[in-house]
């Protein structure tokens, strides 16, 4: 007899995901925002994603209040072994960065977050992703 089991996904990140699309390099972008709203992201330790039969790293930028987390995510990979680049984020390959907000107080703190980084040089677009639309929320739990 065989029995066919199917993995759900019960685990939902408690997340408010900006993407955004900009020119600028993670590390100027990570210290406009820093200026933008006084706060003081450091370079945290690179995300680690499965891709095909290795492990791709991401540049992840970190702030973290007694109250949530920011993460500012670049969504391509740096490795320069492979040509392709592949994404953070496979199904939002139009943004460059993924602004996480971990553990939000409220709603409008998000609405806050897009309006001034949508003021920002450079910026030329900022959209917020549901976690329902995000069809690797893997990517999205980390250690």
């Amino acid at each position: 007899m065989k029995i066919n089991l199917k993995l759900e996904n019960i685990y939902t990140p408690d997340v408010i995901i900006l993407g955004i699309v900009s020119n600028l390099k993670p590390h100027k972008f990570a210290w406009l925002l820093n200026k933008s709203f006084e706060i003081d992201f450091f370079r945290g330790e690179d995300i680690s994603v499965p891709f095909e039969e290795e492990r791709l790293p991401f540049l992840n930028f970190v702030y973290e209040s007694s109250f949530s987390l920011l993460r500012l995510v670049r969504n391509r990979s740096y490795d320069n072994h492979i040509s392709n680049k592949p994404f953070f984020l496979p199904e939002f390959k139009e943004f460059d960065f993924f602004l996480l907000l971990e553990n939000p107080l409220e709603t409008h703190e998000a609405n806050e977050v897009m309006e001034r980084v949508k003021q920002l040089i450079n910026v030329e677009y900022v959209k917020e992703i549901k976690i329902e639309e995000v069809k690797s929320v893997e990517n999205l739990i980390f250690n």
